[in-house]
């Protein structure tokens, strides 16, 4: 008879990475029109909260079957449900880049899981794949080498910082195109885009 192998601590990474990758293109096909209509309407209004609820809950499945970080996506997502309303946007951004690196880093991931978190964050947009290739890299390396914790900062660092250059530049848009009277503001080039 022989010995019972221990179970390896993150066996299911590939499938819950895998399942988050292909996220952002369901949502961008549900927004397109395709699915089942109740899809296709959360798709076309509510495409950043899904994916958010998506990452969320994705975390929570791959903490559950053994990723690194599981105790910090918790407590990321229950200080966003907690948080009040005007604070829960940087809240829900923290935990969401929490949620990405438990996926993601929570365990010994293949250096191609760089690519997959580049397509995740620019389905439409292949201009922007270099930088999130590098951004992904970067968060790679800061997880092998410091941890899941410290590439979960340095995720919601960034992502804040990002968001915090896009509100500036609305209002910076929103201010100029206001003395021309027109009233409306541009269209930004978001950080991401279904």
């Amino acid at each position: 008879m022989s010995p019972a192998r221990p179970a390896r601590v993150g066996a299911s990474a590939p499938p819950v990475a895998l399942v988050h990758g292909l996220v952002p293109w369901a949502i961008a096909a549900g927004a397109r029109g395709r699915g089942p209509a109740a899809w296709v309407e959360t798709c076309t209004r509510h495409p950043q909260r899904t994916y958010d609820v998506a990452t969320l809950l994705l975390a929570a499945l791959a903490a559950a079957r053994g990723h690194r970080g599981g105790t910090l996506a918790a407590v990321a997502t229950g200080i966003w449900l907690g948080a009040p309303r005007p604070a829960s946007a940087p809240a829900l951004t923290c935990s969401v880049a929490t949620a990405e690196e438990v996926i993601w880093r929570g365990v010994r991931t293949p250096a191609w899981s760089v690519v997959m978190f580049a397509l995740l964050h620019a389905p439409a947009h292949p201009r922007r794949w270099p930088y999130h290739l590098l951004t992904g890299a970067v968060l790679h390396g800061v997880a092998s080498h410091l941890g899941v914790t410290a590439a979960a900062l340095l995720h919601a660092v960034h992502n804040l910082a990002v968001e915090r250059r896009a509100a500036l530049a609305t209002r910076a848009a929103r201010e100029s195109t206001a003395g021309a009277g027109t009233g409306a503001a541009p269209a930004l080039d978001p950080a991401v885009d279904w």
